[in-house]
């Protein structure tokens, strides 16, 4: 059998009070205490939607942007082996706000109980191109569509420099006794710096539980990508060449096949199609025409694709074989469950 080895200092050498200490710095560091992070991708390794934004919207999975015109966000990479952050992560987010403008990077944590009553401290890392004072860190408590109303959680008020340095803020979150739970209840927490120009990079974001700002741990890159697609998933013809089905023996002009999500969603999702498709059948293939293309049952873990044969003039061959092709890499279904 082999010998287990030590991951922190000999605590039987050291005195009682000093057990302690080193037990606890063993807890904090131990590489597996993986879960403690209510952030979803806070390392910012999943970018499903791509990685240049020039429009508000979703950026990083998880990560909802908003900026001025002429502003943008994008994936930034660190240089391997650079020490200013470390971990050696790969990624970092880099938001570039404009005045006027409401310049900013939201994430929504599923479920407002999370973390309710508690204290909590948030932890990242950033630089700026040129010093950025007044950026505004901080949470909202949000109860949904026909729920209480919104508690804003204000938090501190931080300076950048050019140099990474690593931001920490404790800060105590609300009861939500006495409140009344909507549908798509969360906790947002928002990074934000209204009517300015500057250029802001942020990584390894982190909110625990508790008084300390813990060292960042990234989950394992396979769980993360499943957190991430409970919310949001591209479909493309990396996950089908073909999403292969049967013609529609009681529909003389339907295709129908079903389509099942890597991830059950947080909630029924929207599905949006993007980009060229091709139909093939028996060798011969087709052009598709989007606007005859459905969903049909959609729901947390899958939908049915339905397509219009007529819409590329053809007629349904009962109970054949039939295969719905992406036409290039820049075709894609999204599905949405996002906040």
């Amino acid at each position: 059998m082999a010998n287990l080895e030590t991951i922190g200092p000999d605590v039987l050498s050291q005195p009682l009070n000093n057990n302690f200490a080193a037990l606890n710095d063993d807890i904090v560091n131990v590489p597996h205490a993986l879960y403690r992070n209510a952030i979803i991708n806070g390392n910012f390794d999943i970018w499903q939607r791509g990685t240049n934004f020039t429009s508000p919207g979703y950026t990083a999975d998880r990560w909802r942007a908003n900026f001025g015109a002429g502003g943008s966000v994008t994936q930034q990479q660190f240089t391997l082996g650079q020490t200013d952050v470390p971990g050696e992560p790969r990624f970092f987010i880099r938001l570039i706000g404009k005045n006027p403008g409401a310049n900013l990077l939201v994430q929504h944590i599923e479920d407002v109980r999370t973390l309710a009553g508690q204290t909590i401290t948030i932890s990242f890392w950033a630089k700026s191109s040129a010093p950025v004072s007044n950026i505004i860190v901080r949470l909202r408590q949000e109860f949904g569509s026909g729920g209480s109303s919104v508690v804003q959680i204000p938090g501190p008020n931080l300076s950048t420099t050019t140099n990474w340095q690593r931001y920490t803020a404790t800060i105590t979150i609300p009861s939500i006794a006495g409140k009344t739970l909507g549908t798509n209840h969360s906790l947002a927490f928002e990074i934000r710096k209204d009517n300015d120009d500057f250029t802001l990079d942020i990584a390894q974001v982190q909110i625990c539980a508790g008084s300390v700002a813990l060292p960042f741990q990234p989950r394992p890159l396979a769980v993360e990508e499943m957190l991430c697609r409970r919310y949001f998933e591209r479909i493309t013809n990396q996950n089908f060449l073909y999403i292969v089905g049967f013609e529609d023996a009681l529909n003389s002009t339907f295709i129908s096949t079903n389509v099942m999500f890597k991830v059950p969603k947080r909630a029924t999702p929207t599905i949006t199609i993007s980009g060229g498709f091709y139909y093939r059948r028996s060798g011969s293939v087709h052009t598709v025409d989007n606007t005859g293309v459905t969903f049909v049952g959609v729901g947390r873990e899958g939908f049915s694709l339905e397509y219009d044969l007529t819409k590329s003039g053809l007629t349904a061959n009962p109970n054949a074989a039939a295969g719905f092709r992406f036409g290039s890499s820049n075709s894609y279904i999204d599905v949405d469950a996002e906040f």
